[in-house]
């Protein structure tokens, strides 16, 4: 092998990388693209949500993926775009929109609804959670001592009795409502 040929391979492989984002970075991203714009208005309007979140979810990370493929495939066209104001104004007012719906979001009322129920339910004494989990407060007890949990009592809160046991407060709750599946 020449000292030339080992100058190219380098050169080389640059040119089978730019070749290869030619020829494909825009169109991935298009694809992409108008999935994640048909599942994000499927998972708006609660059409199949359960079905497309995962699939939205994965396919967004191959898509921000693609983006950035796209974008370096245009960099010089991209920077040279940066540099307008009109560019600008619209990045800013896109921040501005992601910042004021995270403000507004769950968080800002106290959370999402479903974790306060749910923290609500795993801190208080099991004799008043056991009835939101399907159980009387005896079989809440019986069905968590015969899955091997201990220093159980009704007084204690499902996530203080986790604590002491090195288990998860959610577990512990799937157990009072399903029955003993497992033995730690």
């Amino acid at each position: 092998m020449t000292t030339a040929t080992l100058a190219a391979a380098p050169a080389d492989r640059g040119a089978r990388f730019e070749a290869l984002l030619q020829t494909y970075a825009t169109q991935i991203t298009a694809a992409l693209s108008l999935v994640v714009a048909v599942t994000g208005v499927m998972m708006f309007f609660h059409v199949l949500k359960g079905e497309v979140a995962e699939m939205h979810e994965w396919l967004g990370l191959a898509f921000a993926a693609a983006s950035g493929l796209h974008a370096f495939r245009h960099r010089r066209s991209l920077v040279r775009m940066l540099s307008q104001t009109r560019t600008r104004v619209i990045l800013a007012l896109a921040a501005a929109t992601t910042i004021a719906f995270l403000a507004a979001g769950p968080e800002a009322h106290g959370g999402n609804p479903v974790h306060r129920v749910a923290d609500a339910v795993l801190h208080v004494p099991l004799e008043h959670a056991a009835p939101a989990l399907g159980a009387s407060p005896q079989e809440a007890l019986d069905r968590l001592v015969a899955a091997g949990v201990v220093h159980a009592s009704v007084s204690h809160s499902l996530s203080s009795i986790g604590q002491i046991n090195h288990v998860e407060p959610l577990r512990l709750a799937g157990i009072v409502m399903d029955g003993p599946p497992i033995r730690p």
